[in-house]
């Protein structure tokens, strides 16, 4: 990639691939034959790509914005080898060792996860390309071509018509009363809140019930004690044999814990 800079970074620390492949983010671009992750953040075309030493990015001037987005201000070993676990919860961290929770957009998390519900990891993603497609900013660098998520602003703009031929189902009013909400809301006040306040905000929107608003405040209020429970979490905690799952003992991370046990599960 052309004016690349690296950020250094372990991968046993940080693991871009374990990080993105979860389902926390969506609309990120693989390159497998140069072993790049690109999308549109920032205003700009993001593309990433990670070496033992660190990450190399193509946005020298987003190297701050880069190191929070993946919360690479955080030491994740620190957490987990501070953490007492044993058992199957320890063997999931282990094998789950370098994953980080995101630092992402509330309104790109509130649409992406209202669209998540009762679907599938491609159609998913393949609804949040065409959103952007139709509403976000074209971006190019480095050969590369990808569309940023696109704001409330913006959707309202190009009218909430658009969104009625991507095949969203019921989620498309869902997504209209979230976009005129967060014309209004402010963003910045949401983060704001207390976790007690941030739910019920959050379940008061039309779409978001329990586990749309634990994602929403894990992945983008940054919540990292919020724990999503889906069927593989549910699974997972049934067949948990000789304890049950505390979640005052792994507080305040029992997000990062429901993130080591949701990619033992899918990977």
């Amino acid at each position: 990639m052309e004016n690349e800079v690296m950020l250094e970074v372990s991968r046993t620390e940080f693991d871009l691939r374990k990080t993105l492949v979860l389902g926390q983010a969506f609309g990120w671009h693989y390159d497998e034959k140069q072993d790049v992750y690109y999308k549109g953040l920032f205003g700009s075309l993001l593309a990433v790509r990670q070496e033992e030493d660190g990450l190399y990015i193509n946005q020298p001037n987003r190297i701050e914005e880069v190191r929070d987005y993946f919360d690479l201000n955080l030491s994740y070993n620190r957490i987990l080898d501070e953490m007492k676990t044993s058992g199957y919860i320890k063997a999931v961290m282990e094998k789950g060792r370098g994953i980080h929770i995101l630092k992402q957009d509330m309104f790109e998390m509130i649409v992406t996860f209202t669209i998540s519900s009762c679907n599938n990891m491609r159609r998913i993603n393949n609804s949040v390309l065409r959103i952007c497609e139709a509403y976000g900013k074209k971006v190019e660098a480095d050969g590369y071509m990808a569309y940023t998520f696109p704001t409330a602003a913006d959707i309202k703009e190009k009218g909430t018509e658009l969104l009625k031929d991507m095949g969203l189902g019921y989620r498309c009013a869902y997504i209209e009363k979230e976009t005129e909400y967060f014309c209004q809301a402010d963003a910045n006040a949401l983060r704001d809140l207390d976790d007690m306040a941030l739910y019920k905000e959050l379940t008061g929107l039309s779409g978001v019930g329990d586990k749309v608003a634990s994602c929403i405040m894990l992945f983008g209020a940054h919540r990292l004690d919020a724990f999503p429970v889906d069927r593989h979490i549910k699974r997972a905690l049934e067949e948990m044999t000789g304890c049950k799952y505390d979640r005052r003992q792994y507080a305040p991370y029992n997000g990062l814990v429901q993130q080591y046990i949701f990619y033992d599960r899918t990977n």
